[in-house]
């Protein structure tokens, strides 16, 4: 199913995709300033957390902006808010070598429509820090049983924050709901982070699980990809007949309200669910009209 936003966004992608991607790399030059106000009162160099969480703290609001300069047009409004889940939860399979993260980012379009009916989409994010010169970068043999669970989804179990068995995702192979999200090394250093990055002329890049990654998809691209419904997964409420393990999980991560710290971007005991506006929805939620949806309970 195509997005209910899609037509909307038909005649404007040109002009918003190098606004997000502008966003994207003013949002890590904050965080890369933010280190100025620490201890250190120097620039440091950020890991890959500490990228992501810059992201997510500063390029989300500006992201928010820029969508809506382009829908309002169109009588759509956007709201995007934040969830971070890197290290958390962990999971664990029978013959696992390694548990790994289910992933690093979470992102979720939600559409509310005049009924109150809503549309659900969702992205999970595997970030990976590369400085490949060519058009693929590999996965490194320390990071194989992450590898593994994208693309081959072996049924798991939440081993932190607290054993929950039982989540069996389908189709059993790498899918649009999970994928790579690639960050070029130069992010890491302030100043360099302004450089074109990869070969496809950006440090941001999205691609599918596979021992051979390619570098061919810019996030900004497929941002807006994801919010016509051309890429990603769909999710549903538990009363919907479609629902499955995918939602399971994705209900998981939307209804985990702890905490998160990101010490080289001042970032402590932040909340996970991070409210820019109105309520406690994830990463890169769209609200088109508000409306009520049945919430299972965390990790049920």
């Amino acid at each position: 199913m195509s997005s209910p936003i899609k037509s909307n966004l038909q005649n404007t992608r040109k002009a918003i995709q190098p606004d997000i991607e502008s966003a994207l790399i003013d949002g890590v030059g904050l965080g890369h300033r933010s280190t100025l106000y620490g201890s250190v009162k120097s620039y440091q160099k950020l890991d890959e957390p500490a990228i992501v969480s810059s992201l997510f703290q500063y390029s989300l609001p500006e992201i928010q902006r820029v969508l809506n300069f382009y829908l309002n047009q169109t009588g759509v409004t956007a709201q995007i808010q934040g969830y971070f889940c890197h290290q958390r939860p962990i999971v664990t399979w029978n013959g696992a070598p390694k548990n790994p993260e289910l992933g690093d980012l979470f992102v979720v379009h939600m559409h509310y429509d005049d009924n109150l009916s809503v549309y659900m989409n969702s992205l999970l994010l595997q970030a990976k820090v590369s400085t490949a010169k060519g058009d693929t970068t590999n996965v490194g043999k320390g990071d194989q049983h992450q590898l593994h669970l994208y693309e081959k989804w072996p049924k798991f179990d939440y081993a932190k924050p607290q054993k929950i068995v039982g989540r069996d995702v389908t189709p059993k192979k790498a899918f649009d709901g999970a994928q790579y999200l690639l960050l070029h090394g130069n992010l890491k250093q302030y100043g360099t982070h302004q450089i074109n990055g990869f070969k496809n002329n950006t440090s941001f890049n999205i691609a599918q699980a596979s021992g051979s990654l390619k570098i061919d998809n810019p996030l900004s691209k497929a941002l807006l990809d994801f919010l016509s419904g051309d890429t990603g997964q769909q999710f549903y409420d538990t009363k919907h007949p479609k629902y499955s393990e995918w939602c399971k999980v994705c209900w998981d991560l939307l209804l985990d309200d702890s905490s998160y710290n990101a010490t080289k971007v001042n970032r402590i005991n932040e909340p996970r669910l991070l409210n820019f506006k109105l309520s406690a929805l994830p990463i890169s939620t769209v609200i088109i009209q508000t409306g009520l949806i049945n919430l299972p309970q965390q990790f049920d």
